[in-house]
């Protein structure tokens, strides 16, 4: 299970960072 586990969390860490970039580019 933690071997599935950790690619997940990256995968919702990545598309978090990937938004909360994006709508700052948008923003500036």
């Amino acid at each position: 299970e933690a071997v599935l586990t950790r690619p997940v969390a990256n995968l919702m860490k990545r598309s978090k960072a990937l938004r909360f970039y994006g709508l700052m580019g948008k923003r500036s």
